[in-house]
C-alpha cells in the first residue's frame, strides 16, 4: 500500500512539472519526424543541455541501463522497445520513455522562440522518473510519462526554423453524439 501511495505522489509530482513546462513548446513532432529528419534532432541554442543526434543516451541520462545508455540519441528513435532485451523490462521501458523524452526536448529547443526550460524540465523530469523507476523496480511510472510527452507532441505542424509545412497527421475532428442513437443497457448483476 505504501509502495503505491508513493508512486501516485510522484507520479502527480512528475505531471504537474510536465504541463507548465509544455506550454512555451511551439513544435510538435513526432518520434517518426526526428528519425527521419536528424538535423532537427539538436540542443539548438539551448545551452544548459547540449545534445544532437550523435550524443549518447547515458551523457544526458545517466541513470539507464548500460545497453540503453551505450546506444546514441539517434540510434534509440530508430531502434525497437526490445533492443536491449525484453520490452516488458526496465531497460525496454526506459527505451519507450526515452523515445518520447528525446523527441520533447527536440521540440523545445527547435521551438520559435526555443523553450530552454522545456529541454531542462524534459531530462530532469525524465531523470528523476527512471531513477525512480529502477528504486521502486516499477516501469510504470516510465510508461505513464511517456504516454504525457507522446501527448504532447501528437503532430508535427512546421518543420523546425523553415516556413514548409508538413501535415503529418490530419486533425482530429469532434463528433457531435446523437444522442437519438444512443442505447442503453441495463445489466443484472448477481444477486440482485
Amino acid at each position: 500500500m505504501k509502495h503505491r501511495i508513493l508512486l501516485a505522489i510522484s507520479l502527480f509530482v512528475v505531471l504537474a512539472g510536465a504541463l507548465p513546462a509544455s506550454a512555451h513548446v511551439t513544435q510538435h513532432c513526432t518520434v517518426g519526424f526526428f528519425k527521419n529528419h536528424s538535423q532537427f534532432l539538436n540542443s539548438g541554442t539551448c545551452t544548459n543541455f547540449v545534445f544532437d543526434q550523435n550524443t549518447l543516451v547515458s551523457d544526458m541520462f545517466p541513470g539507464v541501463d548500460s545497453c540503453v545508455g551505450s546506444l546514441t540519441f539517434l540510434e534509440l528513435l530508430k531502434s525497437p522497445s526490445s533492443v536491449c532485451g525484453d520490452a516488458s523490462t526496465l531497460p525496454g521501458a526506459e527505451i519507450i520513455l526515452l523515445r518520447q523524452a528525446i523527441t520533447r526536448a527536440a521540440n523545445a529547443s527547435n521551438s520559435t522562440p526555443p523553450s530552454c526550460d522545456a529541454v531542462y524540465g524534459t531530462i530532469t523530469r525524465t531523470n528523476a522518473a527512471i531513477d525512480d523507476a529502477i528504486f521502486t523496480d516499477n516501469r510504470q511510472e516510465m510508461i505513464s510519462l511517456s504516454q504525457v510527452d507522446d501527448t504532447l507532441s501528437n503532430r508535427c505542424l512546421e518543420v523546425p526554423n523553415s516556413s514548409l509545412f508538413l501535415p503529418n497527421r490530419q486533425p482530429i475532428r469532434k463528433k457531435r453524439l446523437d444522442k437519438s442513437r444512443v442505447h442503453i443497457r441495463s445489466v443484472r448483476l448477481p444477486g440482485e
